[in-house]
């Protein structure tokens, strides 16, 4: 039977897949950060509103420091970095590429959890991991071989991706795994998903805010926000965060891993949506998706695990 919590993490995957294409779109025209600002405005103000009309948990220590601290720096992990690499992720490589790519997060979550909130890795789980960590070097090997055919005057255009392209992918994973972790610590303190997500998008907010100052780049973000946004923009920032609150959602309910497993349907449905329905890229070649189904098989071992 299908539960809330189950409901929330296929839900969040297609709107992270959603989110994906949209991206790709909007990287073709305006908008330096192809709308990576504008998802932390709109995360921001939906946990707000989803906070208010929740109300507050019975019990909860709503000035408790260590809660506070560890929601602002789940915040400040997974709002601006996990975001901002995850979106260059997808601009740079593509929706279908960088879904295979993002299964590193659970990757990176039990590496993370085992060695700073001492869980153990079971064996089934780190047969997962190893799996996931061979399909981020099959699409590595991929992007070698397009090298080498590009030396020879063989390569598509489209398929002359540089190196630093692949690495913005376990950038983002990396940061939202520790996010989660952070997260983790904060419940433990302050047990309100709700006013977690609001402190944490604020404080990637504040963040943003406080790097503007001193880079041009954050700075021109901020004044090109409405004069640069396109509908693509819009709907990236929309889905993107409707898929962190949805994950973060499903997380009340049901556990860490079975959220995971069935979030990974973003993968798939990336495909979908960018092949069939945006036609964003064309049919993926079998490496890329034996390195897809080589990533959720991965994750599918570490939530049975």
């Amino acid at each position: 039977m299908l539960g809330t919590g189950e409901f929330l993490a296929l839900l969040s995957g297609v709107c992270y897949a959603t989110a994906n294409v949209s991206v790709a779109r909007s990287a073709a025209g305006k908008g330096g950060d192809n709308g990576a600002l504008l998802s932390v405005i709109i995360t921001a103000a939906a946990a707000f509103a989803l906070f208010a009309l929740s109300g507050p948990v019975a019990g909860a220590a709503y000035d408790s420091p260590a809660g506070l601290a560890w929601f602002a720096l789940s915040g400040l992990l997974t709002v601006v970095l996990g975001r901002a690499f995850f979106f260059k992720s997808i601009a740079s490589i593509g929706p279908i590429r960088a879904s295979a790519v993002n299964r590193l997060n659970p990757f990176f979550s039990v590496l993370l959890a085992a060695f700073l909130l001492g869980e153990r890795v079971e064996p089934v789980a780190a047969v997962g991991m190893a799996l996931i960590g061979a399909s981020f070097l099959l699409l590595i090997r991929q992007m070698l071989a397009r090298y080498r055919a590009q030396a020879l005057d063989r390569a598509p255009a489209s398929d002359r991706l540089p190196v630093l392209a692949y690495a913005f992918g376990p950038a983002s994973a990396l940061a939202y795994a520790s996010g989660y972790i952070a997260r983790k610590l904060g419940l433990g303190h302050l047990p309100d998903s709700n006013f977690g997500t609001f402190v944490g998008a604020f404080s990637a907010l504040a963040g943003y805010v406080l790097v503007s100052l001193f880079v041009e780049r954050n700075r021109a973000a901020f004044r090109q926000l409405l004069s640069s946004t396109t509908r693509w923009h819009v709907l990236a920032a929309v889905f993107v965060s409707a898929g962190q609150i949805a994950q973060f959602g499903a997380l009340n309910y049901i556990e860490v891993s079975r959220a995971v497993m069935l979030t990974s349907i973003e993968v798939f449905a990336s495909v979908l949506l960018s092949v069939y329905v945006f036609r964003t890229e064309r049919r993926p070649d079998p490496g890329t998706l034996a390195a897809a189904l080589a990533a959720t098989l991965g994750v599918v071992l570490i939530s049975l695990s």
